[in-house]
């Protein structure tokens, strides 16, 4: 201090310092929080599935298919079923941290059906014609890679859908994926783990002609 009373100005510069620091430390704190621990929507499960399955349904009537896609699995060539998959973080770091979030889900439904062959050219054509007058936005339309496989797929907002057709198989792929969510049911607690919601079987795929509406 000097003689007047007045901080000499290399303690006050370090306390500037450190105060600004500080104030740093906690702005980086609060944007990793911000950024990579915003929560899911919470969502029941029974009602995302309701979710899934009505876009994988709308989708299976554009193509003109006529035929009914069974709930179940009989194999891997024909099946419509659920699957739920884990969320890690939403956020800008959720990539560098890879921490799961406990007791959100992902939801999706799966089918394939065999016995379809050159009428799903124009089927494909007709799910994206069809996609994009929906307000979804089509990312991929013809060729998977160098392969005669032909695919759509499709997102709107954290939803996709996606079908593939391999003519080699006569089968076509679907796929109907939701976005992450929290479920409201799950209470958590230390040492709880987050078990996946039991769904069943997901309705049956209909042709357009079938569906009421």
């Amino acid at each position: 201090m000097t003689e007047n009373g007045t901080p000499r100005r290399g303690k006050a510069l370090r306390a500037t310092g450190i105060g600004c620091g500080a104030v740093l430390l906690l702005a980086v704190v609060g944007l990793v929080y911000v950024v990579a621990d915003t929560p899911y929507p919470r969502v029941e499960p029974a009602v995302m599935a309701q979710r899934v399955s009505g876009n994988a349904q709308d989708a299976y009537a554009a193509l003109g298919i006529a035929r009914t896609v069974e709930p179940g699995f009989t194999d891997h060539s024909d099946n419509n079923t659920y699957g739920v998959g884990d969320c890690y973080g939403d956020g800008l770091l959720s990539g560098l941290q890879d921490k799961q979030v406990e007791g959100a889900y992902r939801l999706h439904q799966s089918w394939s059906v065999t016995g379809v062959g050159e009428e799903a050219r124009p089927a494909l054509g007709r799910l994206r014609d069809h996609l994009e007058a929906t307000g979804w936005r089509v990312s991929a339309f013809g060729p998977v890679g160098r392969s005669e496989d032909l695919e759509v797929r499709a997102n709107k907002g954290e939803y996709a859908i996606s079908v593939e057709w391999e003519p080699k198989r006569a089968r076509l792929r679907g796929h109907s994926g939701g976005e992450c969510a929290q479920d409201p049911s799950w209470m958590g607690g230390a040492g709880v783990a987050y078990r996946e919601p039991d769904l069943g079987r997901p309705p049956a795929l209909r042709p357009a002609s079938t569906v009421s509406g």
